[in-house]
């Protein structure tokens, strides 16, 4: 099993779902572990039109 988990992380096909499992998983643990600044971070990008 490990062996083909290494061959799909290594793989370029799957390689852009990867990065954005572990962007968001980083996001996640951001918000975890301090609610108040994630907040914060997602009003200030609202404010500027960088997300809808």
């Amino acid at each position: 099993m490990t062996k083909y988990r290494e061959e799909v992380r290594n793989s370029p096909k799957y390689k852009p779902v990867l990065e954005e499992i572990q962007r968001q998983t980083r996001g996640f643990e951001a918000a975890k572990d301090n609610p108040q600044e994630y907040l914060k971070a997602i009003f200030k990008a609202k404010m500027n039109g960088d997300i809808k």
